[in-house]
């Protein structure tokens, strides 16, 4: 398999309120591998479903790949938890050593929170991104007062190798570890804190070439729950895009050749890999 798993990335938790959280990695990135990150915090809004309450992410000061984020609010700000997903690609062309800030922003003030992450790596000339299908990548699920998260699936996708990953969040202080589904691995838990109120982080993974999977964990603890599952699968990046790729990743200008005139311009890239 291309994909491999590569080990914990380091998981935090806080409880200091600010618009801001950053969290220290416990391990280092070689050149080419992925980081998948979570983040579990206090809701802001009032509406279940997709929201924007995390608002930017960077790992070592280089910006990270949102691919996904949703809300339990319970009715009210403060009542449930929020989660999104990170992507981070080391293109920087060396190692990046362990130690280095996470820093996650948010669109308020909050007070409990945690992340925790998990690096993989990954072949020479592959590189990822999040499936743009099904249109429903990544699942969201929001459930009050209960135990276990709901299932979640992917189903009748090609068969190609994946990335599935869910992240879990749930407004509890556990310091239980959640039993994963079935040939699933569990990332690395923690919570906010030990007040009532803190917020605790689960999460899985899974990789397989398949047509698709299907995470069911279990956590017999009562609370407000959320949890987002991301399907991230390998392409075979071209050689002859290879220039305006590296710039991509590096913010570097390239040269392009508009109406028969050479020009200096940066280029931008979409989320899911075409280039505008």
């Amino acid at each position: 398999m291309a994909i491999s798993t590569g080990g914990t990335i380091g998981a935090v938790g806080n409880a200091v309120a600010g618009t801001s959280f950053t969290a220290a990695t416990t391990a280092s990135l070689g050149v080419d591998k992925i980081v998948v990150v979570g983040v579990v915090a206090d809701n802001l809004g009032t509406v279940d479903g997709v929201t924007n309450e995390h608002i930017s992410a960077t790992f070592a000061g280089k910006a990270m790949i949102k691919l996904g984020e949703y809300s339990n609010a319970n009715g009210a700000a403060g009542n449930g938890v929020t989660t999104s997903l990170w992507l981070y690609i080391n293109r920087s062309g060396s190692t990046i050593a362990s130690a280095v800030s996470m820093i996650f922003q948010f669109s308020g003030m909050v007070t409990e929170k945690c992340s925790s992450g998990w690096k993989f790596n990954t072949s020479t000339g592959i590189v990822v991104e999040k499936d743009p299908t099904p249109a429903t990548n990544p699942i969201g699920d929001a459930s009050d007062a209960s135990t276990n998260w709901p299932s979640a699936s992917f189903s009748g996708l090609s068969s190609v190798e994946r990335l599935y990953f869910r992240i879990l969040g749930k407004e509890s202080n556990t310091t239980t570890a959640h039993t994963p589904t079935s040939t699933f691995t569990a990332i690395t838990p923690i919570s906010s804190s030990a007040v009532a109120t803190a917020v605790a982080i689960r999460g899985e993974f899974k990789i397989a070439t398949s047509t698709g999977q299907t995470s069911s964990p279990v956590l017999a603890v009562s609370a407000d729950n959320v949890g987002l599952f991301v399907a991230i699968r390998e392409i075979v990046r071209d050689p002859t895009m290879m220039l305006k790729s590296e710039s991509v990743f590096t913010n570097k200008p390239v040269m392009l050749k508009t109406g028969g005139v050479f020009a200096v311009r940066p280029v931008k890239v979409k989320t899911n890999g075409v280039f505008i």
